[in-house]
């Protein structure tokens, strides 16, 4: 290389350099802010609930249903134990319990099954003494038919399902504020993170005017028939959001 190409390559370099430089601080940098990051997470979460609300959509909705096991074994052991003067007292109560039991099952099954009532997805039922099993992820022998027997034939065939239960939701955790609900959550028991609607009240505003015609508004309690209707109505809404 000859003495003026050498000289030719010191000159060239520092303006190279520079425009790289140059190039390196046209490109402004994303500030990353509290704000941008709860932003993201919101993002997050939405994108995960839509996900989750489209794969329940295809999948199965598992209604738990309560058999009173615990309150029912105390009783037929009070019944067996207590004197003859006070065995008639329990054994009403325990025969009042299965009643009442047998009664809310039923007809939670009953408008379950309806399309009329719930149309969104496919619905299995079992009772929540399979938990476990569920959480395990077996995929047959303790679901149940529309009389309440263990069918062996029903399997989720390993489609993507979520279990919902009747239950006490409480505002912020305050005991307070508890609101009968259908609360939805994962095979694990898991808490299903907002914006997915994983609890709905058992309950309905109305309107009506006051006796000085004012309009004003009051809060009923739902019959299982319109809590189950308002479920179907929620997730329904909820997936045409995406």
């Amino acid at each position: 290389m000859s003495r003026y190409s050498i000289i030719l390559c010191f000159l060239v370099i520092p303006f190279f350099l520079a425009a790289q430089v140059e190039d390196t601080l046209d490109l402004p940098e994303e500030k990353v802010t509290p704000k941008s990051k709860k932003t993201r997470a919101k993002e997050t979460r939405l994108q995960l609930a839509q996900k989750r609300i489209g794969q329940l959509k295809e999948g199965i909705l598992i209604v738990r249903l309560k058999t009173q096991h615990l309150k029912i074994s105390a009783l037929e052991k009070l019944a067996k134990e207590a004197s003859v003067s006070k065995q008639a007292t329990y054994q009403a109560q325990l025969k009042q319990t299965l009643f009442e039991r047998d009664s809310l099952n039923q007809e939670i099954v009953k408008y379950f099954s309806d399309p009329e009532y719930f149309d969104f997805c496919k619905v299995y039922f079992m009772y929540d003494t399979e938990t476990e099993q569920y959480s395990q992820n077996i995929q047959q022998g303790y679901f149940l038919n529309s009389a309440l027997e263990v069918d062996p034939s029903i399997s989720l065939e390993g489609k993507y399902s979520l279990m919902t239960y009747i239950g006490q939701y409480m505002v912020d955790g305050d005991k307070r504020t508890a609101y009968t609900s259908f609360i939805t959550k994962d095979k694990h028991m898991g808490t299903l993170s907002p914006p997915f609607p994983s609890h709905v009240v058992f309950r309905s505003r109305q309107e009506g005017l006051s006796k000085k015609n004012k309009m004003r508004y009051a809060f009923v309690d739902l019959p299982i028939s319109l809590a189950v209707k308002k479920l179907n109505t929620v997730f329904t809404t909820f997936i045409s959001k995406e």
